[in-house]
Parts: structure tokens; sequence; C-alpha cells
């Protein structure tokens, strides 16, 4: 069975993206969740457009860059890696020995990384895109579909890289980053991308003869369960409408110890600490939820509500605003 040098790093950043999409999905907007998305989804594209353009050995995935006022030496052992590059038939195996033995990934003694080594860039990968995935097209479309589909799938693909910049280079805050819209925009683009990758690496025989060669990463684990874009108009939509959050909301709704808390959702509400805790500031950010310390009594008078006496701040009132009948449907789901 071939040996598809890009798909372990691909599927697993790939199923990182899909995992934090989903949190989206379910209400949970908050700003790690959108910046993890945004970040591996462009990684996994890249690595995979590049994946199929080595399995349709197609050379222009890699350019060799001659050294500026290199000695003749060099020169002449670079053009040779060209030569070899340009007449090597399988670019996975090409790919493969390069790593552990070729010239191209030594050192320079000035700086710790490799030099020789590059390969199209997330700009040249979506300018090219229509070529690079041509085979991949449904057989049935006209050729004006097949036309308007890559345009949007290369528009869709600018705004993704353009997000990314922001994220990386720049603005990234919990209000105006990653809004809505744009969210809607880049989830089409990552069902889009799940038929590629079904069509080119999970049929029962693929292309290349493979049998699903990742048979343990199923349909469940790889693809999202949702097929279309969700109809909400914003993402406070999404939180009011999410069954974890509505769960938590009818489990934690009134007084509550804060040491009662950290049980009641280690046993009950099966997430992680850090996601409960992303999910709390996110109902609140969207006037879901107020918490207010609750003032207790000592010895007949009320202790003051402030860091004189902190007694008081272990029992705090949760206030959740979610709709009575969303409220109702969770419990007689539960029940």
């Amino acid at each position: 069975m071939k040996k598809h040098i890009l798909l372990d790093n691909a599927f697993e950043t790939w199923v990182l993206a899909k995992k934090n999409c989903e949190d989206i999905l379910d209400g949970n907007p908050s700003l790690q969740v959108k910046k993890i998305f945004v970040h591996t989804l462009y990684d996994a594209i890249e690595l995979l457009l590049k994946q199929i353009m080595i399995d349709q050995t197609m050379y222009s995935v890699r350019s060799i860059v001659l050294p500026e006022n290199g000695e003749t030496a060099e020169l002449i052992s670079r053009t040779i890696e060209i030569r070899n590059y340009l007449s090597s038939g399988e670019l996975n195996e090409y790919f493969k020995n390069l790593k552990s033995d070729n010239d191209c990934y030594k050192k320079t003694k000035q700086e710790d990384k490799i030099v020789h080594l590059h390969t199209m860039g997330f700009t040249q990968l979506t300018d090219n895109f229509g070529k690079i995935i041509a085979f991949n097209v449904d057989s049935s479309w006209t050729k004006k579909d097949k036309e308007e589909w890559v345009k949007a799938m290369k528009q869709s693909l600018c705004k993704l890289r353009e997000i990314r910049n922001d994220e990386t280079l720049f603005l990234a805050d919990a209000d105006s980053f990653f809004e809505i819209d744009d969210f809607k925009n880049i989830l089409g683009l990552m069902i889009q991308f799940e038929k590629i990758i079904k069509n080119q690496w999970f049929k029962p025989f693929g292309k290349n003869g493979d049998i699903n060669i990742y048979p343990w990463l199923t349909d469940d684990v790889m693809f999202l369960k949702a097929t279309d874009v969700p109809d909400a108009p914003d993402f406070e939509t999404l939180v009011k409408n999410s069954y974890t959050n509505r769960r938590i909301a009818l489990m934690l709704n009134g007084e509550q110890q804060i040491e009662d808390i950290y049980s009641l959702y280690s046993a009950d509400f099966g997430i992680p600490l850090e996601e409960f805790a992303s999910r709390m500031c996110v109902m609140e950010r969207y006037g879901l939820l107020s918490v207010t310390p609750r003032a207790e009594k000592t010895g007949g008078k009320t202790q003051p509500d402030d860091g004189a006496a902190m007694d008081h701040a272990h029992t705090m009132i949760f206030d959740f605003r979610f709709d009575a009948a969303l409220t109702r449907e969770i419990t007689s789901t539960d029940n």
C-alpha cells in the first residue's frame, strides 16, 4: 500500500479542526475555539492540497531555489538534485528518501533550519486550485458548473487566508474575530473539502488501489455531523440552542457551592474542565448568564460583599436566561 507522506499530519490536523468546528456549532464560539479552528483548518487544507499534488506527480508542488553567489560545486550539486527530482516517478517515495539523507535537509552553519526545500504556499495553492483538483470534480457537472464551483472555492480559500492572517499576525479579539458570516463561509468550504477527502482517500477501493488507508478514522471521527450550513443569524443563537449549554444551565441554575460545581461538572457534564469554563464565559458574554456572590450571615450580621471577608464567595447565585421551552425539552430528553 502506498505511503501518502503528508496524510498523517493532514488528518491529525483535520480532526482537530473538525472538533473545534463542532464545538462552535454546539454553542461554544469562544476566542480560543475559533482561533484553533481557523489555524488547524488552514494547515490541514494546505497539507491536503500538497498531498493531492504529490499523489498526482505534479512536480510544481516543489521548487528548488539556487543559492545566490554559490560556489561552482554547490551549483552543480543543486542542478543534479533538480534533475533527480524531475526524473522521479513517485513523489511520495522521493520525499520520504529526501527526508532521510538528501542535502536539502542539511542545516546551514548560520541558521538552524532547512533552507533549500521550498513547496507551494497557501496563496499559490489557492491560485492553482482548479488545476490541482481538476480530476476530483463531479464528472456530471457541466464546464460552467465546474468553473463556478472552483471560483467559489478559491474565494473561500482567500477568506480563510485573510482570517488566519488576522489571527496570527494582528487582530483577534473575542467580540469581532471570525464573526458568524465568516464562520458560515468557512464551514461551507470545510463541507466541500470533506467531499474531496472522501473521493480521494476514503473510497473502499481508492484511485490508487488503496483500501481505506486509515480504517480507524471512521466517518464519525473525520467528518462533521452537519451536512449543511446552519441558518443561525448570529453566534448568540447557536449558544442559546446548544444542548450542552442548556444542560449546564438546567443543572446549575440557582444557588451553588463552588466546591459542588466542580464535582457536578466532572460527574455529569462529560466535558473537559477547560471547555466547561469556556462555555460559562461564552454564556456570560452573550447575556445568558450572570453570576453573583452570595453574602452569608455570621452571628446575625451579613458579611460585607467586598474583599474584607471572602467566605461568602464560596456560594454563588447563577442566573441562566434560557428559553423555558428549551429547558423543558432538555428535561424530557434526559428523562
